[in-house]
């Protein structure tokens, strides 16, 4: 059986603790903690950038993108970037007036990503 790192950080800073170990074993805390944190943080983003089925798309004027599967290669399909939907159902590409026309419905929807931070003069 594996054990878990922050299980044994954990274990080891109690450990410190008793034997009087007071800053070691406060590193060994923070250090537990700080792993727990980032692995919340990872399963957030990894759940965040999953492909949901497009029954859930926003219809709010959020953008996403879409996958269009090929019929003609089970498998296979194509990302189509920076969508989004009016109430009325209808799919346009940012910027573009026009509703946009797809080889085939998309099966999937994914989330943008957030931008990046603003830098100065930017």
């Amino acid at each position: 059986m594996q054990s878990d790192i922050v299980e044994e950080l954990e274990a080891w800073s109690d450990s410190d603790g008793e034997y009087g170990h007071h800053a070691r074993s406060q590193c060994l805390a923070k250090a537990a903690a700080e792993i727990t944190a980032l692995r919340d943080r990872v399963a957030r983003l990894e759940g965040e950038r999953q492909w949901r089925p497009i029954e859930t798309v926003p219809r709010d004027g959020t953008m996403f993108d879409v996958w269009v599967p090929s019929y003609a290669e089970p498998g296979k399909g194509y990302r189509v970037p920076n969508l989004w939907l009016d109430a009325d159902g209808s799919m346009f590409r940012y910027r573009d007036p026009q509703p946009i026309k797809l080889s085939h419905p998309p099966t999937h929807w994914m989330p943008l990503p957030d931008s990046p931070p603003a830098t100065d003069g930017v």
